[in-house]
């Protein structure tokens, strides 16, 4: 009897270092071509070339701006008589709903004068800004926390006596201590994170940065306003709002830069190892996963009856290319070359891309089942299907168009019928068209 053999070390250590990664992420890298790397992302979506400036985030969340001559149509300090774009799908609707209601919560509580949910979100802003160099500890102290939540509002600051009589002056001077105190604290954050950013990531936050130093001295200079007004046409908002938007918006900037961070690294880093090592952790995982592994750590392959079982679809797919093969079973054992193209062309053309469910057996109910073996790429097959239908579709509406205006004119211009491989070909497509 055989003991089951432990695992070596260099084993031990693939599996730690590929556990780190969705199997998705695995897969997709062990399909590209190294060439192709640099389009790699975490997320398995392309990179997000455009990044959204201050103007484009206020609008997704539900802040519109106005220009000068709207000023009077803003209502209080929430600013919520100009309306926001409407979003296109039911999905943006509800995300730009949720993000609105996130940002009213926090205004509000400005407008309380209780300014925790906004020191909150600054110290959020500080922790993503380290985030993007864990390393580096000896700059993490350039954001101060302690002075952010050392910022009380000084009550004694305003006079209800000095107050006009709809209380417009305490509002006001309420408005400018709130921006004086911590409009400074998010552009030192901005300015962190600038330095951080990829060239044109950090562009838009240096325009921010700008408006930003134009609002601080515009109050500091004692021009207390209720609107504040972008640069670059981008019109203006409220002092509350403004606050609570800068600092939402510089938080997607730094989990963008994130992103590209990490992007990079799996490009030149992590991609070419994971490639490596991937094709065995893939092949191990799926013997895991069906039952097969046997105790050397390799697929079981003795027991035919335990494959039938555990790998039906695949099994059955399979068989099918061996039935409908020109070679003999002899001849495909001996020769990889021919092992391939019956692969092709009757395990994928003709048993999954053109595959149409009830051919055989005239349930044209059947839905196409996918082997085992392929489970990883099931939603790139459908994609790939669906898109081929398409091809197919417009292959064959051309084919038909032409016919009918005399487009072959070798073949119209007689009486000659067409080909008797081509009217197969024509019938088939027109089959597959309204499938």
């Amino acid at each position: 009897m055989n003991s089951p053999q432990r695992s070596s070390p260099a084993r031990n250590n693939t599996e730690d270092f590929m556990s780190n990664f969705d199997p998705g992420l695995i897969h997709h890298v062990l399909l590209t071509d190294p060439t192709d790397f640099p389009n790699l992302t975490m997320s398995g979506k392309p990179r997000a070339k455009k990044t959204p400036t201050f103007t484009q985030h206020a609008h997704s969340v539900g802040f519109p701006m106005v220009s000068s001559g709207e000023s009077s149509r803003m209502d209080d300090e929430n600013g919520e008589s100009a309306a926001a774009p409407t979003p296109q799908s039911r999905e943006d609707q509800i995300s730009q709903t949720m993000r609105r209601a996130f940002h009213d919560m926090v205004v509000q509580s400005l407008s309380s004068k209780d300014w925790g949910s906004l020191q909150q979100l600054i110290l959020e802003l500080h922790g993503e800004i380290r985030a993007l160099i864990p390393r580096r500890t000896d700059l993490h102290n350039i954001l101060n926390d302690e002075e952010i939540r050392n910022l009380r509002y000084p009550a004694t600051t305003l006079d209800d006596d000095d107050a006009d009589d709809d209380g417009s002056s305490n509002n006001s001077k309420y408005l400018e201590l709130t921006v004086k105190a911590y409009l400074p604290h998010i552009i030192k954050a901005a300015m962190s994170l600038a330095q951080l950013e990829s060239e044109d990531r950090s562009e838009t936050t240096s325009a921010w940065i700008a408006d930003a130093r134009r609002v601080v001295e515009s109050f500091t200079e004692g021009v207390t306003t209720d609107t504040i007004y972008i640069g670059g046409g981008g019109g203006g908002m409220k002092p509350l709002p403004y606050l609570v938007c800068s600092v939402t918006y510089l938080q997607i900037k730094a989990q963008m830069c994130r992103a590209d961070v990490a992007d990079f690294h799996l490009s030149r880093t992590l991609a070419p190892r994971i490639q490596a090592l991937g094709v065995p952790y893939e092949q191990n995982v799926f013997y895991r996963r069906f039952g097969l592994m046997d105790h050397n750590g390799g697929m079981a392959v003795e027991d035919i009856t335990s494959v039938t079982e555990k790998l039906p679809v695949t099994w059955e797919w399979v068989k099918g290319m061996v039935q409908k093969s020109e070679y003999g079973v002899d001849e495909l054992r001996q020769s990889e070359e021919k092992r391939v193209k019956l692969v092709q062309a009757v395990g994928w053309v003709d048993s999954i891309l053109f595959f149409r469910g009830g051919e055989d057996n005239g349930n044209s109910n059947e839905v196409i089942r996918i082997p085992e073996v392929l489970m990883q790429d099931v939603g790139n097959i459908h994609s790939i299907r669906d898109a081929t239908r398409v091809a197919v579709n417009g292959s064959a509406l051309a084919l038909h168009a032409s016919t009918i205006a005399g487009g072959n004119i070798a073949l119209t211009s007689s009486d000659q019928a067409l080909p008797a491989h081509a009217e197969a070909r024509k019938k088939n497509q027109f089959q597959i068209l309204i499938t």
